[in-house]
């Protein structure tokens, strides 16, 4: 089993996972394995997700056959098939609880946790979940696991903005607990330097120096999920910042206000600017 690395991204969802494992696989010795998490839903749908994310499981003989077998092997068996005696499989399945349940003793493990801006996340969410019953279920659900019954009536803001905190508190108490090579990037800096971001990822990590073999193949970085959305699009990457103007400016208020929130970006050494997050030093 020597050789065999997993890398796991762990993010809040719209944090630019599929973006980061696109740019990680472009290493030869990588393999992008997409949201490996969701492979049973992705196998029962016919068509893209509400967040817009599709997958090309069905047609992939990597992944042939996975649900039958014990999710604790699917990353192992996933190597085996893939013919690569040194492999670091990128997983950008974004849950923590995922990493606990699938971390495979035959394997190296590595963490990136990925961050973006709260009030991105903020403005996404609002969009998917903007019915009345889907914001219901939002604040009963964080006001059970963080006891916080001030939630069933705050902004739908600060109901998303207490989510946020939440999963990526989670993802930093974890880390601090576990003796694993991590890193800890933002979308920002991907966007705005993504060749550096890559080798932050790789160096922290304690991965095998970033290598390409020869010419990039556009197949070879492709993860099995993917936006549709992307594929068009031009290779300069450019941030997404919809937030800025389609997050009223309370509801951007309301999110800079949440102390503990600005308390975890500071321990992970960022804060929130005009554009996103910056690092903080």
């Amino acid at each position: 089993m020597a050789g065999f690395r997993i890398l796991y991204i762990l993010a809040s969802n719209h944090s630019g996972s599929h973006l980061l494992a696109e740019r990680l696989a472009v290493d030869s010795e990588c393999l992008a394995v997409g949201e490996l998490a969701n492979l049973r839903k992705f196998l029962g749908r016919a068509g893209p997700s509400a967040s817009g994310t599709d997958s090309t499981y069905r047609s992939d003989p990597l992944y042939a056959g996975l649900p039958a077998l014990p999710e604790s092997v699917w990353h192992q068996t996933v190597w085996k098939r893939s013919g690569r005696p040194s492999c670091t499989l990128i997983d950008n399945s974004k849950r923590l609880d995922w990493l606990c349940r699938t971390r495979d003793a035959a394997a190296s493990v590595h963490v990136v946790h990925l961050l973006r801006d709260p009030r991105a996340f903020v403005h996404r969410m609002g969009m998917i979940l903007a019915s009345n019953r889907a914001l219901r279920k939002q604040r009963w659900r964080e006001c059970r696991r963080q006891l916080q019954p001030r939630l069933l009536w705050a902004s739908p803001a600060e109901v998303f903005g207490w989510r946020w905190l939440r999963e990526n508190r989670e993802i930093a108490d974890f880390l601090l607990r576990q003796e694993l090579p991590a890193a800890c990037v933002s979308y920002e800096e991907l966007i705005a330097a993504p060749a550096a971001t890559v080798q932050k990822v790789f160096a922290d990590c304690a991965l095998p120096a970033f290598q390409t073999a020869g010419e990039v193949n556009d197949a070879m970085a492709a993860p099995p999920t993917f936006k549709p959305a992307w594929r068009d699009r031009d290779t300069v990457l450019e941030a997404d910042l919809r937030w800025r103007d389609q997050l009223s400016p309370e509801s951007q208020a309301a999110v800079l206000a949440l102390a503990p929130l600005r308390a975890l970006l500071a321990e992970l050494g960022y804060r929130m600017g005009p554009d996103g997050l910056s690092p903080s030093a």
